[in-house]
């Protein structure tokens, strides 16, 4: 499977930043990276750190928002789940990144 250059671009920079914010702002000791390929791109990046207070979420950073964007642009979805640390998934179609 080859993703098209700018749908890598846009994987890469939302995984970046996820693990960036890890480390400037969680706490964690644990991240964790899943790539799974099922019918489209699944990827999750969690940690074990100290989540985010929701008020924060609702009020989403520039940083999360253009994950959220960039994801988006692919007509993936995108999820937050804060429980035991801080969980970010995106799911791609593969139709939009091949």
């Amino acid at each position: 499977m080859e993703i098209d250059g700018q749908s890598r671009r846009n994987i890469f920079l939302t995984v970046k930043e996820a693990v960036h914010n890890i480390i400037k702002h969680s706490g964690a000791n644990k991240v964790t990276i899943n790539i799974s390929c099922n019918g489209q791109l699944i990827i999750t990046v969690s940690d074990n750190g100290k989540g985010m207070h929701i008020d924060e979420n609702e009020n989403m950073g520039n940083g999360l928002k253009n994950m959220k964007q960039r994801i988006r642009q692919l007509n993936g979805k995108f999820f937050i789940q804060n429980h035991e640390g801080f969980t970010l998934k995106f799911e791609i179609p593969y139709k939009q990144i091949l």
